[in-house]
């Protein structure tokens, strides 16, 4: 039982509204934007923007100090985008959980999920052309990512 043919766009305004939420209102904001996103992906069976929403509510959450709680989000966030398998959704959400455990004090959590954000996106440039390639790692959350994990 799905949403119909354009369902997916019932779930995914809500994943994007909590990022919106996080980058123009705040944490508090992003946190109830994001639960939101979360029940609506669930009930569409849309892993996609679950772990998306995941991503921004353990992020708006550690941003609020509920480190415990976001960490475990975050973490969920990775589980999902690895069942995925879509390399941008494992290398941000792997960044995202870096960033979080750099900013905890765990140096050795945040080098590692940094690390395989960065094998994320190796092994998916390494398929594209050499000039995509370029473009790609030349990007900017790309190359933050790189540059982290190094």
């Amino acid at each position: 039982m799905g949403l119909g043919t354009n369902g997916w766009a019932l779930v995914a305004s809500p994943s994007l509204g909590a990022e919106i939420a996080l980058q123009a209102e705040g944490p508090e904001q992003a946190v109830e934007e994001a639960l939101k996103a979360i029940e609506l992906a669930q009930q569409g069976r849309r892993l996609k923007y679950e772990t998306l929403a995941r991503t921004i509510l353990g992020t708006a959450l550690v941003a609020l100090g509920r480190w415990e709680e976001g960490l475990g989000e975050l973490r969920t966030a990775v589980e999902g985008a690895n069942r995925l398998g879509t390399p941008s959704g494992r290398w941000d959400a792997m960044g995202a959980l870096g960033k979080a455990l750099y900013a905890r004090g765990d140096d050795d959590g945040a080098a590692t999920a940094y690390h395989r954000a960065a094998e994320a996106i190796r092994a998916f440039s390494a398929t594209l052309t050499a000039e995509h390639a370029n473009s790609l790692l030349a990007a900017s959350p790309i190359s933050e990512l790189l540059s982290a994990s190094a």
